[in-house]
């Protein structure tokens, strides 16, 4: 609700919502895949928070949506919270955020990652000190790991 998931594809597009009431097609249905499928909320609650910020809410298009997209994703959710079942996430913030403009917009946090060390860094800022590898400097990795924990101390 308030953009602070840890993923800062789904975070942008929170923020983008809460602070503006606007949410394209593409954040209202990655954040309901996360939503339901990765946290194992009820589809419905989604539907329903979303329809309650929405400026531009129609009643028709915002169910159908949630009906035809979400649904079928709830029906398959297999332990919530375990991993991520939505690998979708990350790669829709790949292809349509490629130099993550729209992610150091809403997640200012994260815009000395991009600019430091990648925009791949600022969509997956726990890459830089995971799987085995350090990537960049001992200052890029500072700047992340820095903007990585305000959002974990945020609320996370």
């Amino acid at each position: 609700r308030n953009g602070k998931t840890g993923f800062p594809f789904i975070d942008a597009f929170l923020r983008e919502l809460q602070a503006t009431g606007y949410c394209n097609h593409m954040g209202r249905e990655t954040a309901g895949w996360f939503l339901v499928r990765d946290l194992g909320l009820d589809w419905r609650m989604a539907a329903e928070w979303f329809e309650s910020v929405l400026l531009d809410y129609e009643p028709a298009a915002n169910w159908f949506n949630w009906v035809y997209r979400c649904l079928p994703v709830s029906m398959s959710v297999q332990q919530p919270g375990k991993h991520l079942n939505t690998l979708e996430i990350l790669q829709w913030a790949s292809q349509h955020d490629p130099d993550a403009d729209f992610i150091k917009r809403w997640l200012p946090e994260l815009k000395l990652v991009a600019e430091q060390v990648g925009a791949g860094f600022a969509r997956e800022p726990w890459r830089l000190v995971t799987g085995g590898g350090r990537h960049g400097s001992e200052g890029e990795r500072a700047w992340a790991l820095a903007a990585a924990s305000s959002l974990q101390d945020d609320g996370l």
